[in-house]
């Protein structure tokens, strides 16, 4: 992994597992339990990337604050591999698909979910618990509730099995 501190100094917590053929640059903050992909570039030079708790960044994805819009993606968020982010938000549980655009001043609101390819414009959201998808992104329906959350709590208990083991082989 490479990291460099020119407009803000990294903070990766140290369960945090990064590629090393990540890139991290600025003021970037990765969460506990974190994972980034191979070849993820995590941009915090011009405003602040925050990553939250628990969240999978996929290889190859690109985090970028922009001039007038910083990043932020909450807890337990999946964003595949290839999606770019620029200046936009993801909020907890929400899905990003491979190879999504995610425009400045857009958001995925909690539990909303973008299918692979799909492209939000500037300053649009998809609202809790939909899915988008398309170029320009429409609303396709409505999520099953109750199916997100059971593949919700399944993914933390199996994230949290996994830190588990982690934690007794490095202390073992």
């Amino acid at each position: 992994m490479t990291s460099t501190s020119k407009a803000g100094e990294a903070q990766i917590d140290p369960t945090a597992d990064v590629h090393p053929s990540a890139v991290i640059e600025g003021d970037v903050r990765v969460g506990v339990n974190c994972r980034i992909g191979a070849g993820a570039y995590l941009d915090g030079r011009l405003r602040p990337v925050r990553i939250g708790a628990n969240t999978i960044i996929g290889a190859q994805c690109v985090i970028e604050a922009t001039t007038s819009a910083e990043v932020n993606i909450g807890e337990w968020v999946t964003i595949q591999p290839g999606a770019i982010v620029q200046g936009a938000r993801v909020s907890g549980w929400a899905d990003v698909g491979a190879r999504c655009v995610l425009a400045e001043g857009s958001h995925v609101e909690c539990w909303g979910s973008v299918a692979d390819g799909s492209v939000l414009p500037a300053g649009k959201i998809v609202p809790e618990r939909y899915r988008g998808s398309g170029n320009p992104i429409r609303m396709v329906g409505e999520h099953a509730t109750a199916q997100v959350q059971a593949a919700a709590r399944e993914r933390k208990r199996a994230s949290v099995a996994n830190s588990a083991l982690c934690n007794r082989l490095k202390c073992g």
